[in-house]
């Protein structure tokens, strides 16, 4: 399926009966229900917790898009809003809560779990729906892991280094507590500095709009709340919108580096920014792949800044590219010419040869 046209859903159904039907009770959604529980793959490793298969967050999108062009429910467009969360990162959470910001907006008095006149209109079924979205992450009232599920969300992309969530950062620094046989499989924060300097300054950029417009959907969300219901009743997302504010200045953090905004002031408190504000710094021998390009990386930023006039960084960032290459792509890179010497020592035809060297 491509990209959520959101407009589409937010036109009302009908004008009778404006958000359709209630689905409550209909075996799609009660499907729709089932498919996104985490459910058990029977295996357990060495004494850790049962290992939980993870939904088929696609089909959760696809079946959660048909409902709604069947039923404005608040509660399938949490459903849809953590697909898209999966699927296509912040982008994707943005596009579930503006959806749902669009459908508050318009439909108040209409959009599922309905209102009940003869209780004041209370909206509280609607607020604890919504509050699925801020409970402590592995906490018993966060069935869905909302939270946690926004704090493993990929900030960056490097080929060489990986990708890094706001978690993995917050685990680098020691900010949250992990088993002690993880630990050793812990990312350092000079990997994770490494990867962000990696990624494309766009990517950043488009990462961080999307988080500033998801903050904007949760307060515009609340407002709703507080301008409708009877007595200004709001839903708590206060955790929620941290996590992403958290995000959002690890990002500026990383961006401030290249010259896009200012580097943000970290409170007392806990901001998962990495180690925005200092250099990146690497200790002992080097035990891997990525080590040995972090040192390279550490190389070209030292003579990019002390030596700007050097030429060892051209030829650096050439030796990088070289590292995920075969022998003879290397030797396709670097002497062209010696091809065909390969070849004859080889003993290689020519069908085999380009074989080895595409």
């Amino acid at each position: 399926m491509g990209e959520m046209d959101i407009q589409s859903l937010l036109v009302e159904i009908s004008a009778e009966s404006p958000c359709g039907e209630n689905l409550s009770y209909d075996q799609a959604y009660l499907a729709l229900e089932d498919l996104i529980r985490t459910k058990s793959t029977g295996s357990v490793v060495s004494g850790a917790e049962e290992t939980l298969e993870e939904p088929n967050w696609r089909e959760v999108r696809e079946k959660s898009i048909e409902l709604l062009h069947r039923s404005k429910d608040i509660r399938i467009v949490i459903y849809l809003t953590l697909a898209l969360l999966r699927i296509e990162g912040i982008p994707g959470l943005r596009d579930g809560l503006s959806l749902l910001q669009g459908l508050l907006e318009r439909f108040w008095d209409h959009v599922y779990p309905q209102l009940d006149p003869e209780d004041n209109n209370d909206p509280l079924e609607r607020i604890n729906i919504l509050q699925s979205l801020s409970p402590a992450s592995h906490s018993e009232q966060d069935p869905m892991k909302f939270r946690q599920r926004l704090m493993e969300v990929p900030l960056c992309n490097s080929a060489q280094m990986g990708r890094f969530s706001l978690r993995d950062i917050q685990t680098a620094k020691r900010e949250i507590a992990i088993p002690e046989d993880q630990e050793r499989r812990a990312p350092e924060i000079a990997v994770i500095d490494a990867a962000f300097q990696d990624t494309q300054t766009e990517e950043l950029l488009a990462i961080l709009q999307a988080t500033e417009e998801t903050i904007e959907c949760i307060s515009a969300i609340t407002s709703v709340f507080s301008q409708n219901a009877s007595q200004g009743e709001t839903p708590n997302l206060s955790g929620f919108k941290s996590a992403l504010e958290n995000i959002r200045k690890c990002l500026q953090g990383y961006l401030a580096k290249r010259g896009y905004g200012e580097t943000p002031v970290e409170s007392a408190e806990s901001t998962g920014g990495g180690s925005e504000g200092g250099e990146m710094s690497m200790t002992g021998e080097i035990r891997s792949n990525k080590e040995a390009l972090l040192a390279i990386e550490k190389a070209c930023q030292y003579f990019e800044r002390h030596e700007p006039s050097s030429p060892v960084p051209l030829l650096l960032r050439r030796a990088q590219r070289l590292v995920s290459k075969s022998f003879l792509e290397v030797i396709r890179d670097v002497c062209p010419d010696a091809l065909s010497q390969i070849q004859a020592v080889g003993g290689l035809s020519e069908g085999e040869f380009k074989s080895e060297s595409d």
